[in-house]
């Protein structure tokens, strides 16, 4: 079976190394400067005052949905939405300016869409922009605002503008040029409409954009692009935003540098930087119709005028010298171009020697006849721009210029009787519309694609179109242009390094005379499997090992939960083996029933699939291709579908190159190769690690050489659906493996011989890179034998480099290594050494793992460990503001804490009567979980007791033993019954609240600020098997993140009375009210390590002391003792550095902090 999808390189999952971003938007284009216009700018559709307005194109964002601060984010230019698919540029790409000027902010689009589709005529549902204006912190959503074309092409309709929230009172037009498959969006933000009494130069707020699609067979809204798209969508977010500061209303001055290369390059004169001095002014190397002088016209031989556009920073013929100018004689260079241009900026460079050659008044000037001259920029000031010799400075215009033929700079004084200057770079545009881009600029792991697109009068040509990687041209071929863009694709015979640096630069040029430049370093980081790593398959047993387990006791969504599963690790609340009810009579598509892996009540039960990997828990139709397959080994033998966990083992025949593959699942998955048991060999290529419906994962890697390697995918389901297809994308279609007849790759459920695999490192405590590993954790290695032994006496580990005394033991063909380390400190990165023989050959391997930040409960110590960018607050930054008084800051983005030690909780729970107290203050309303009790017995993602406050839909949830009946597990409520809660308003989140959930037998119930909000009824039991916790997202610690602040988060056994909820939310301390089992008041910050070192040296007939800092920190002081043991004295006012005389005794010297 065979599904096409995509059609345009740049979508692969092949993620660019990013630098740190704060949310999910590319960092590159997190900010933006609005620029001041004195050009009114009328709203029709025909963006032609725009010239000159820099542009944000095709802004891209990781997904899903605040994954923008993982370590590798998964950056795209449009995410699909409800089955919508993108295409490539032709679909959706964009164009958007921003600009403002005394009363309004102005905002231009263009949107580039084959098939404009809105014919449900709505404000959001189709092809449609939605804009969110935040506040300057980016913490309060300030408006919601829509606008919209309606109908479809063919058939257009009238213009939607929709204030969904806010001030309102904008304005908007859109057109829609079908011919050349564009719409255009210019819409007036008056001040009022962004939350602001005036618009002032430095003004900052959020904006977030969602650039909204829908095609012609799939209406709506089924996907979008955009800056900031994630704070609209999927529950309104401020800390999506981009932020954008109003630019100066007057020309500013920045000094870059000294020397060539603080210069800009790629100017108006020399756009390409290889302007030829030496072939002289009329060259055409040089981008001017002409240039004259009235002082030393000409380059080279001499410091003459024309060597100001050289591309040079010195002296001699790099400079120009050495004339007095005076207002009676003044010196002039005038350079005409060929088409009228707009300066927007300019640099200008001092001279190389004698300060008083630096001009003090001097202007550029521009003309349409070469005779009569207007100021464009004045410098009258007696205090140069310049303090150093050869200094660049740059100088920015508030608005762009009028139009000018020519561009002539003009000089009448200097402090001394000479004038120098070295060099000047004229920047703007040509034309008097827009100006062309270059669009969906990516890279895989072996192309570069871009689109370049014309704008109004700016028409590109395609033979202009030059790239350079590593400063190496590229041969493109023939580009040919359709509909007004040209597509770039370009594949390299060989791909890209991983991790290492490239650089790129895109040039086109336009018919107005515009150079068009991308250009910037990008690093590809994927995922290589190497000849190495091949092993023969038995060619006459195609597809795939279903290696399966079920029980409905443990409905973790995790990827440690399978390979628990796999390893036989899953343990029932009373610590012993859950077994595996999964069916063996239930074949589905095997060749026979399952059969056990071992007598093990918990063992994995095997089944042969001579097809392809299509399966669903009922034999549904989910994913690209069905119907599905029946899945093996479900029902379990009880009828059940929960729980399920399957190793899935194949040897895959792979060409040379780049493969693109993917898994629909429900829920999670890990997909490696290279080793089917290694952990430390095996390559990792993709996954998705929690809950979802059926979705597709894709994910690429290179194969530097052709054959068969072997695979593994282990898939979790926790509850409801369950889904697993696993396929390979090739020019856009997708095929299922062992799927031959459709394209599939060749797949085969063995090995050839069928021998045993490799002696292996099996399984690892702490797993490899494991960044959130608890302060207590033991060391465990899991060697299991294959065709060779393991000399056990030879086993030997290493803890950050130190020998450990590693307990070895070993059952059948299982070799073992445990050591228990004192607690290891919070913050710290450690690595493990393992070497060990077999068969004669010794290996020797290491991996390492981190152990987070912490804040430890003030009843038992439990430690609660800060995830992703959690972190605490400055001091006076919890719920009292008071000295010492800190909080948790889960950040505009999401974060939260690891509770692994829940066991305490099943204490209260036992009498099914708990309590749990919490301040928070959101940054935002979007979809989240203020805490996420983990019970593995419990349905709806082991949710045992966890509560939204609130969900995306201003609703808190309060869910107990599963989800989500309302009888039974779920009580709920909309925020807007609040009777202190103003509809729409949701500021009412960004202040300190303090909640209660409890739970007293059946009644439940929920209090904000002291008041019952809520009570209900459910009949469900709280389990007695809690495990984990997570503070502030949940069931894992990367899900359901709340966007904000939490302070005092405490658990009691029993269910507070009206009066302690009181107490509790008057601010009194939760000491104070019995039965307090947890207590993290987050009073315990991180305090960073302050390392001093002392160095002497000999100087003269004294000794200099110095230190490193150089000031000693606050706090420290010097001591000296006759002995290295004592006593120490400190020596009050001694600072670093001091110097003494030599004397005959000894002393000794330390730096301390008493």
């Amino acid at each position: 079976m065979t599904k096409k999808i995509i059609g345009f390189a740049s979508v692969l999952a092949v993620g660019s190394v990013p630098v740190l971003a704060i949310n999910d938007i590319e960092p590159s284009k997190e900010k933006y400067t609005a620029p001041f216009t004195v050009t009114p700018i009328t709203l029709d559709g025909k963006l032609n005052e725009w010239g000159g307005v820099s542009q944000i194109v095709d802004p891209k964002f990781a997904i899903p949905k605040g994954s923008g601060k993982n370590a590798n984010p998964n950056y795209v230019l449009f995410e699909e939405y409800a089955g919508g698919t993108w295409t490539g540029p032709s679909d959706h790409t964009s164009a958007v300016q921003v600009a403002y000027d005394a009363d309004n902010v102005y905002f231009g689009f263009v949107v580039t869409d084959e098939y404009h589709e809105n014919a449900a005529n709505s404000a959001w549902n189709g092809d449609s922009v939605q804009l969110m204006i935040a506040n300057a912190g980016r913490t309060q959503q300030v408006a919601l605002y829509n606008y919209a074309l309606g109908g479809t092409d063919g058939a257009l309709g009238e213009v939607i503008v929709q204030h969904e929230a806010g001030p309102g009172e904008t304005e908007a037009i859109v057109t829609r040029d079908t011919n050349a498959k564009k719409t255009y969006y210019e819409i007036k933000l008056p001040a009022s409409s962004l939350g602001l009494t005036k618009l002032t130069p430095g003004t900052k707020f959020g904006l977030g954009m969602a650039i909204n699609d829908g095609d012609e067979l799939t209406p709506g809204q089924k996907g979008w692009g955009g800056l900031g798209a994630h704070a609209i969508v999927f529950g309104k977010t401020p800390g999506e935003t981009a932020e954008v500061t109003l630019g100066a209303d007057k020309p500013t001055i920045e000094i870059l540098g000294v020397g060539a290369e603080s210069l800009l390059g790629k100017d108006l004169t020399d756009p390409e930087d290889d302007g030829d001095e030496s072939a002289g002014p009329t060259s055409p190397t040089w981008n001017w119709a002409s240039i004259n002088s009235n002082s030393e016209p000409g380059f080279e031989g001499g410091e003459f005028s024309f060597n100001i556009f050289d591309n040079k920073v010195g002296g001699g013929n790099d400079k120009w010298c050495c004339e007095d100018p005076t207002t009676a004689k003044p010196l002039w260079v005038a350079v005409q171009f060929k088409n009228p241009v707009k300066l927007t900026h300019f640099t200008i460079t001092s001279g190389n020697d004698a300060a008083d050659r630096r001009p003090t008044q001097w202007q550029i000037q521009g003309s349409n006849d070469g005779a009569n001259y207007t100021p464009i920029y004045v410098f009258d000031n007696p205090v140069p721009i310049w303090t150093e010799h050869n200094q660049v400075a740059k100088i920015t215009l508030a608005t762009p210029a009028a139009p000018f033929r020519y561009l002539r700079y003009y000089v009448i004084h200097t402090p001394g009787t000479l004038h120098q200057i070295n060099e000047i770079e004229y920047f703007g545009t040509f034309g008097e519309g827009g100006v062309g881009f270059f669009s969906a600029v990516g890279q895989g792991i072996d192309t570069f694609t871009a689109r370049a697109n014309d704008s109004g009068s700016s028409v590109i040509d395609p033979a202009s179109i030059k790239l350079t990687v590593n400063g190496q041209n590229v041969n493109l071929g023939t580009l040919t242009k359709r509909d007004g863009a040209v597509d770039i694709v370009h594949k390299f015979a060989k791909p890209f390094p991983s991790g290492v640096v490239q650089n790129y630069v895109l040039t086109a040029k336009d018919n107005n005379g515009n150079v068009l430049i991308s250009e910037g370093p990008f690093t590809l980081s994927y995922v290589s499997l190497a000849a190495s790593l091949k092993a023969a398959p038995n060619t006459s047993k195609p597809g795939f090992l279903w290696r399966v387990f079920q029980n409905q006791a443990d409905t973790r969504n995790s990827n440690v939960k399978s390979e628990e599963a796999i390893a036989g690790k899953l343990k029932a609340a009373d610590g012993t083996p859950l077994p595996n009810k999964a069916n063996p009579d239930a074949t589905g598509t095997a060749l026979a029933a399952g059969k056990k892996l071992s007598n093990a009540d918990n063992a994995l039960i095997e089944f042969e699939i001579p097809t392809v990997i299509n399966f669903d828990q009922a034999g549904g139709s989910n994913g690209a291709f069905t119907p599905d397959d029946q899945m093996p080994g479900i029902p379990s033998i009880e009828d059940n579908t929960d729980g399920i966990v399957a190793e899935i083992i194949s040897w895959i025949e792979l060409p040379q190159g780049l493969i693109t593959m993917g898994v629909n699942s429900d829920d999670g998955f890990l997909t490696s190769a290279g080793s089917l048991n290694d952990v430390l060999i095996r390559k990792n290529l993709g996954e998705f690690n929690g809950g979802r419906g059926a979705s597709d994962t894709i994910f690429s890697f290179f194969v530097e050489e052709a054959g068969v390697y072997p695979f593994r995918t282990t898939w979790q389901e926790g509850g409801g659906g369950a889904n697993i297809e696993w396929f390979t994308v090739k020019d856009g279609v997708k095929s299922l493996i062992n799927d031959t007849a459709n394209g599939g790759l060749k797949a085969y459920r063995a090995g050839a011989g069928g021998g045993a695999l490799p002696t292996a490192i099996t399984s690892l405590t702490p797993f490899p890179g494991n960044s959130a590993t608890d302060p207590g954790t033991s060391i465990e290695v899991e060697i299991t034998e294959g065709a060779t032994t393991v000399d056990t006496a030879s086993v030997k580990l290493t803890l950050d480099g130190a020998p450990i005394a590693a307990t070895v033991a070993k059952n059948g063909k299982v070799v073992t290594a445990k050591f228990q380390p004192a607690p290891l400190p919070p913050a710290s990165k450690h690595k493990v050494g393992i070497s060990f023989t077999h068969g004669g050959a010794t290996r020797n391997a290491e991996y390492e793992f981190a152990v987070p930040p912490l804040s430890k409960d003030k009843v038992g110590g439990i430690a609660a460990l800060l995830t992703g960018s959690s972190k605490w607050t400055a001091d006076k930054g919890g719920f009292t503001g008071a000295a010492g008084d800190y909080g948790m800051d889960l950040g505009p983005g999401g974060a939260s804490l690891l509770v692994n030690n829940a066991a305490f909780f099943n204490t209260a729970t036992a009498d099914d009567a708990v309590t749990v107290s919490v301040w928070q203050k959101r940054y935002d309303v979007s979809n989240g979980s203020i805490f996420w009790f983990n019970s593995p017995t419990s349905s709806g993602s082991t949710r045992g007791f966890q509560a939204h406050a609130p969900w995306g839909d201003n609703t808190i949830y309060f869910d107990t033993a599963g989800c989500c009946d309302g009888s039974t597990q779920r009580i709920s409520k909309n925020i807007s019954e609040l009777p202190t809660f103003t509809a729409g308003d949701n500021t009412w989140w960004n202040q300190w609240r303090h909640y209660v959930f409890l739970k007293n037998a059946d009644v439940k119930q929920v209090w904000i600020d002291g008041e019952l909000f809520l009570e209900g009824n459910n009949t469900g039991v709280l389990p007695t098997d809690f495990n984990s916790i997570v503070i502030g997202g949940g069931p894992a610690v990367n899900q359901n993140l709340t966007r904000g602040l939490l302070d005092d988060f405490a658990v009691y056994n029993g269910a507070l009375n009206e009066a302690n909820i009181k107490r509790l939310a008057g601010k009194a301390a939760p000491s104070s009210v019995t039965g307090l089992l947890a207590h993290w008041d987050f009073n315990d910050p991180l305090v960073p390590k302050e390392d001093v070192t002392l160095a002497v040296v000999r100087d003269g007939g004294n000794v200099k002391v110095t230190s490193t800092p150089a000031a000693l920190p606050a706090g420290w002081v010097l001591q000296t003792a006759p002995s290295v043991t004592g006593p120490w004295t400190t020596q009050a006012g001694t600072k670093t550095p001091f110097t003494a005389p030599i004397g005959s005794g000894t002393i000794f010297l330390r730096a301390i902090k008493p």
